[in-house]
């Protein structure tokens, strides 16, 4: 079962390699060593391709291979495809993954349902590739029993499909062509990978079978190795056979020979395989193409159902395909540019293509999670639009946001969940969003407010001309100019993906300028995390998982990641564990980080809710560790005690820079309100924070000057108050100019 790199070609290797085990001339303990032998022989031709053809390089595949010897299944496996064993009803995983996230678990720092939404899930640490190292499969000896029913499938099935689904499906269906479809249609459903490989396999008893109703047990290759040893398989004329034909010589008299003494195979050959007393029955799914044809073949790898399709017949589908679309773009309003790549269309044309694909498929329920998320104000107003139109044509939506002027406009009736409950069910008509937010959170929400205007400071933060680009050359920022001071809140909107990822890696040193000038207090910084961490730059990641805390580590630890070296918490180079925990444990109280009462701060990071883990790295961002007798506390705060830590810049190393990017997302309306307060607190503190959001209520809620992204351009950077929400989603769709002037620039 391929992998990424060339795991068409590895996986056409390596069954070129095992195909010729598949006789009778070997009992069980010579069936493990053959398989081994096989596999190392593999490895060796994985590595001689690589080395002939270095665009190669990297490719491999996993290897779970059953092999019969008498009444015993000798089983080879390495990497993360899998075994199953669906026995007396009971369905047993037999095979072990040789997964990042499986070594997490064998060490109990993970448990298997986590393992499930791991951000590593899929990295294998071990495979059949071109590593010159020697490769360790497992391997081991099974009885076969009749009525025994074996699964063998890629992760694009078991990762997408859950156990009990499997188990259900494998002892519901009893024909295994029927078994393996169903399968491999779950996994598409279920939003399995390109590579979807499953076979299922059932133990029979011949001899309680009447004449003439066993099983074929000719050997047949298809998919990726779709060749015999002597004559290619009806499969053959597929990409995956072309692949297959790497492992291939050119056919020789003496072979053309050999494949018709296979056709007229004698009666005393047949008769010896009847006399086998167990068989496997195997049923595959594989789909193919070819330039002219379509071929669709199922069953026991034969050609039992063969469908030819010709290039005319296509062409006739596209059309009524395409007259049908144009009915649902004509009673819904949905219209999409149906000839231009969707690489092309705008994010909000991409959302009507998504609804428009599954009214195509009959849906009658649509189901839309955050759809306004990524589209302008513009996009979200037509997007209503159409939605009322097609609730009046019947359609019913279950429409799930965050976003409360959107469900208030939207709905007709609205439920609020809480911690999985459904806490209230209300009609739309009378609630109001005070309302819906106290349900949400179970008490009311303050929203976040300002203090009293301060007086802006000097400018700490300047990005003249700067351009960044891809590896590819292409510009992720263009010519880009922006000054942030002292005491101000400036806020960056613009739809995901307009290069505000790129500006926010350059402002936290973790990208460097390609072209212009990016200057922290006048002077110039070399791009690295650590010297703008020591310049006073504090981030808030737009991925809190993956980049603003190590999950494994305790809430300790990564209270103080950022500054492990400072003098406050290290000495001559060893960690002073004391001072780091009394110091975490007086940030985690300030900051009223909870979920961690039963361990305090030694408990495991990743055990935090998502607004808990936003508030510990706030207060990381926030504070800054001080002495007893110079701490200073929050404004309006109590009095500072050990291990307290002071809050602003220029009170030992408290932030002067404050880049938070998308700082509230995937969080409840109670923690967004917190989140946004300390924002507020440390301008009025005089932080200069910048605030990158694709969240316009956010935006309007915290900034002093708005700019806008589109496509690496920024626009000048203008107070709120001569934004508009109109005006916003136009210059956020690139309708409005952006590139700012020197003028501009100047007077910023």
């Amino acid at each position: 079962m391929g992998g990424h790199a060339g795991g068409d070609v590895a996986s056409s290797l390596a069954v070129a390699t095992l195909a010729p085990l598949d006789d009778e001339a070997h009992g069980p303990d010579d069936a493990l060593e053959q398989l081994d032998r096989a596999l190392h022989a593999a490895q060796e031709e994985l590595l001689a391709r690589a080395s002939h053809d270095p665009t190669l390089a990297g490719l491999g595949t996993t290897v779970t291979a059953l092999l019969r010897a008498g009444s015993k299944l000798a089983l080879a496996h390495i990497g993360d495809s899998r075994a199953y064993l669906l026995r007396g009803g009971e369905l047993t995983r037999i095979t072990h993954d040789h997964s990042f996230v499986q070594s997490l678990i064998d060490e109990g720092r993970i448990t298997a349902e986590e393992a499930e939404h791991h951000p590593q899930r899929s990295v294998v640490m071990r495979v059949l590739g071109d590593f010159d190292m020697e490769i360790v499969p497992d391997l081991s000896v099974r009885e076969a029993r009749a009525g025994d029913r074996w699964l063998l499938c890629s992760d694009g099935l078991s990762g997408v499909v859950s156990g009990d689904t499997l188990a259900k499906t494998l002892r519901e269906l009893a024909d295994v062509d029927e078994c393996a479809e169903r399968l491999i249609q779950l996994a598409l459903r279920a939003g399995g990978p390109d590579n979807i490989t499953v076979i299922v396999a059932d133990i029979v008893d011949l001899d309680t079978l009447p004449d003439g109703a066993a099983p074929a047990t000719t050997s047949t290759i298809v998919g990726s190795a779709a060749t015999s040893r002597h004559r290619r398989s009806s499969a053959a004329d597929g990409p995956a056979a072309r692949a297959a034909t790497l492992t291939q010589t050119v056919p020789t008299q003496s072979d053309e020979a050999t494949a018709a003494e296979d056709d007229a195979e004698d009666d005393d050959a047949r008769r010896h395989r009847r006399r086998r007393r167990l068989a496997v029955l195997a049923g595959v799914l594989v789909l193919l193409g070819t330039e002219d044809h379509v071929r669709i073949i199922s069953g026991n790898g034969h050609p039992a159902a063969l469908l030819n399709i010709t290039r005319q017949e296509i062409e006739i589908a596209r059309a009524e395909v395409r007259a049908k679309l144009d009915v649902l773009m004509r009673q819904t309003g949905l219209q999409v540019r149906l000839d231009a790549l969707v690489s092309e269309l705008p994010v909000g044309e991409r959302q009507r293509l998504e609804i428009l694909k599954a009214l195509f498929r009959g849906a009658r329920i649509l189901i839309l999670d955050e759809p306004t998320a990524v589209l302008t104000p513009q996009e979200s107003a037509s997007l209503f639009k159409t939605l009322s139109q097609m609730v009046a044509q019947g359609l019913s939506v279950i429409f799930i946001s965050h976003k409360l002027d959107e469900v208030l406009r939207v709905s007709q009736r609205i439920a609020v969940l809480r911690a999985g409950q459904l806490v209230a069910t209300l009609p739309a008509a009378g609630a109001n969003k005070a309302q819906l937010a106290a349900l949400m959170v179970g008490r009311s929400v303050e929203p976040a407010r300002r203090g009293a205007a301060a007086p802006i400071g000097g400018v700490v933060c300047e990005i003249i001309g700067g351009t960044v680009h891809d590896r590819g050359g292409k510009p992720l920022l263009d010519g880009l100019n922006l000054r942030v001071h002292a005491g101000e809140v400036v806020a960056v909107a613009g739809v995901s993906g307009n290069g505000q990822a790129a500006l926010a890696d350059l402002l936290c040193g973790e990208r460097a300028l390609d072209a212009g000038t990016l200057m922290l207090g006048g002077r110039p910084l070399q791009p690295s995390p650590r010297a703008f961490v020591k310049a006073g730059v504090a981030r808030v990641p737009e991925d809190r998982h993956a980049v603003g805390v190590v999950g494994d580590m305790a809430l300790w630890e990564n209270v103080v990641l950022e500054r492990y070296a400072d003098a406050a918490f290290a000495r001559n180079g060893f960690m002073k564990r004391g001072a780091a925990m009394g110091f975490a444990t007086a940030l985690l109280g300030r900051f009223d980080v909870r979920g961690a009462e039963a361990r305090g701060v030694q408990t495991v990071t990743r055990r935090l809710s998502g607004g808990n883990m936003q508030k510990l790295i706030l207060g990381r961002v926030l504070c800054a560790p001080l002495a007893p007798s110079t701490a200073v506390g929050p404004p309006g705060g109590r009095s500072p005690a050990s291990g307290d830590a002071a809050l602003g810049p220029g009170q030992a190393g408290g932030p002067v820079l404050i880049v938070a990017n998308q700082p509230t997302w995937g969080l409840d309306i109670g923690a967004v309100a917190y989140v946004h307060q300390q924002l507020l607190d440390a301008a009025a503190a005089g932080s200069a924070v910048l605030v990158i959001s694709e969240d316009l209520d956010e935006v309007f809620a915290l900034a002093d000057r708005i700019a806008v992204m589109h496509h690496g351009h920024l626009s000048p950077a203008q107070p709120t108050a001569d934004w508009t929400l109109a005006r916003i989603g136009l210059a956020m769709a690139g309708a409005a100019p952006v590139t700012e002037s020197a003028s501009t620039h100047a007077a910023a």
